[in-house]
């Protein structure tokens, strides 16, 4: 019985991913950042843990990879220069709240590499890691590179795109993330 048959609550779509729309049961990462990281994302200053619920931000773009993975070192620079353009822009939400964050999380990879590669890659948004990877299996998705919107509610946590693979499907998230800004 694998992650996904365990979790009924995770509607696939065809391709076996969890389908635009779906609630997902939440996370709870350990922070790796220290205190810059807690702010970015909002967190309470004493947070030791992350979890898409607390991230003070209406949207959320999580960028998975592995530190050993070409291909996820180069879309996580990608995702990274994303970032800094929207950021030029005036990201301020309702109430103060942010429209719009960004986190990495390495699966199937270990703390101790992750962060000797944030230090030696200086990302500007925090990384976490999924040991296991069963956040990224939960999506459906079997391995990384992948990139995915959430959209916290009053109902929970959503998923809004996931692009995985093709560079055709990366390159219609990235514009639906920058849609989100104009």
């Amino acid at each position: 019985m694998g992650w996904m048959a365990s979790h009924p609550e995770i509607e696939p779509d065809e391709s076996g991913r969890a389908a635009p729309g779906t609630t997902i049961t939440d996370v709870h990462l350990s922070v790796l950042g220290g205190h810059a990281d807690r702010g970015y994302l909002g967190l309470s200053e004493d947070a030791v843990h992350m979890s898409f619920a607390a991230i003070r931000a209406h949207y959320v773009v999580v960028q998975f990879f592995n530190c050993l993975c070409a291909d996820c070192l180069r879309e996580l620079t990608q995702m990274d220069a994303l970032r800094e353009e929207l950021e030029l822009k005036d990201l301020s939400g309702d109430n103060g709240v942010p429209l719009l964050r960004f986190i990495g999380i390495a699966v199937h990879d270990e703390a101790r590499r992750v962060a000797a590669f944030r230090k030696k890659q200086k990302t500007g948004f925090p990384l976490f890691v999924d040991r296991s990877g069963t956040l990224l299996e939960g999506l459906g998705i079997t391995a990384p590179p992948a990139a995915c919107l959430l959209e916290r509610t009053e109902q929970g946590v959503i998923v809004r795109a996931l692009a995985a693979g093709s560079d055709r499907e990366r390159e219609a998230f990235v514009q639906m993330v920058r849609g989100l800004t104009e």
